[in-house]
């Protein structure tokens, strides 16, 4: 009965994980953007500023752009933000964001960010995991 309690346990916990989460959603359905991948993150740290640029590309070489910048405290905070795709631009807006360390070595950053057309409404959701800046912009 222990066994059938604790295998009963381990499929709940597995059907009840998170899936992974594609680096890029089309909010809008109007495209498939499954192919997308996150190919460049750098970013530099200046004070209480943190700059930052993430490159999603997919199989046939498009790409979407996405410049940030953080003012990093107690939460960090996007301050602004511009995206370009396809001949499309707009702003962007922070789901979340997560910021480690940066004073003594390389920043760490990480979160879900909404691109939103010039009308204000979503067109495409980006995430990427905390990762360690290494480049300069």
């Amino acid at each position: 009965m222990r066994s059938v309690a604790l295998l009963f346990s381990a499929a709940l916990l597995i059907s009840c994980g998170r899936g992974e989460r594609p680096p890029v959603q089309d909010l809008t359905g109007a495209g498939d953007v499954s192919a997308y991948r996150l190919t460049d993150l750098r970013g530099t740290r200046d004070g209480a500023t943190l700059g930052a640029a993430a490159t999603y590309t997919n199989l046939n070489s498009s790409t979407i752009q996405v410049s940030l910048r953080f003012a990093i405290g107690s939460p960090t905070t996007l301050t602004s933000g511009t995206w370009s795709a396809n001949g499309e631009t707009g702003t962007v807006s922070a789901r979340s964001i997560t910021f480690l360390g940066g004073q003594a070595s390389n920043p760490s950053l990480g979160g879900t960010f909404d691109l939103l057309q010039k009308d204000g409404a979503a067109r495409y959701r980006v995430r990427f995991p905390t990762t360690e800046l290494h480049r300069r912009l």
